[in-house]
């Protein structure tokens, strides 16, 4: 299972160079990862159509 954690947060766990200690719950691995490779855009919403107008306008 995956989830995201805000690069906000992280930053309280990391080392100077901006790392945390990434551990796979499955095989026990653990491997150094940068905070700043995350989701771009996360809540990002984009609509099928070109209309600008608000739902809640009537043309």
């Amino acid at each position: 299972m995956h989830h995201t954690v805000p690069r906000l947060y992280l930053k309280n766990f990391a080392n100077p160079k901006g790392q945390i200690l990434v551990r796979d719950r499955e095989t026990g691995d653990a491997s150094i990862r940068k905070i700043d490779l995350g989701i771009t855009d996360f809540y990002t919403f984009v609509a099928k159509t070109a209309n600008m107008t608000p739902a809640w306008r009537t043309p």
